[in-house]
């Protein structure tokens, strides 16, 4: 008799225990799996943000893009696209080697005008030692992709797009002699001559 005493307070002190485990457990695995559901719902929507990109509305503007050509360069320019934007443009140009020797080497220049920031300047060229980069007749195309996404430089705004010029600042040729344009940027105060609505001068 005693023994199934001690056997019965022995089920009965597990009862209660096993009442008290269930729910706590349940509780915890529902705490686990929401825990689970809440990192991959963070972790989707980061990832799909990382691919937004911010839409850039432009529009054709060949009017506010201009090429200046030079006598004895034996390569010419054409403009294949012109979109602009508030603060920022992308010019499609084409160089063209019009000339009787072979190119292994040119640099064309780029000006741009904003609202507040005048003579923002950069160049874009390739050379080798080695061949040509163009043969004669041949064109290739060129990007320039220019302005401030922000609207801001140095924390100050730039103000809209207004306008481009190009030019060829050089031309290498494969028998070792080249060409250079006497157009360069217009500084304050100096006594060359501006021509046109860029601010290329060219040495009198």
């Amino acid at each position: 008799m005693h023994r199934n005493t001690q056997a019965q307070d022995c089920c009965a002190r597990k009862g209660p225990m096993k009442r008290f485990w269930l729910p706590a457990i349940t509780s915890l695995l529902t705490f686990a799996v929401g825990l689970f559901v809440f990192a991959a719902a963070h972790r989707r929507s980061t990832s799909v943000t990382a691919d937004i990109k911010p839409v850039r509305l432009a529009h054709p503007c060949f009017d506010r893009v201009e090429l200046r050509q030079e006598l004895g360069a034996t390569a010419k320019l054409t403009l294949l696209e012109a979109a602009c934007g508030s603060p920022y443009s992308k010019v499609e140009i084409a160089i063209e080697n019009t000339g009787d020797k072979a190119i292994r080497g040119y640099d064309v220049g780029i000006i741009e005008d904003y609202e507040y920031k005048k003579n923002v300047e950069s160049s874009q060229g390739v050379v080798t030692n080695y061949g040509a980069v163009l043969a004669v007749g041949e064109r290739r195309s060129l990007n320039f992709e220019g302005g401030f996404t922000t609207g801001l430089s140095y924390g100050r705004p730039t103000g809209n797009y207004q306008r481009s010029v190009l030019w060829i600042k050089r031309l290498d040729y494969t028998d070792g002699t080249n060409w250079v344009s006497k157009l360069h940027r217009c500084s304050p105060g100096s006594n060359q001559i501006c021509s046109g609505s860029s601010q290329l001068c060219a040495a009198p």
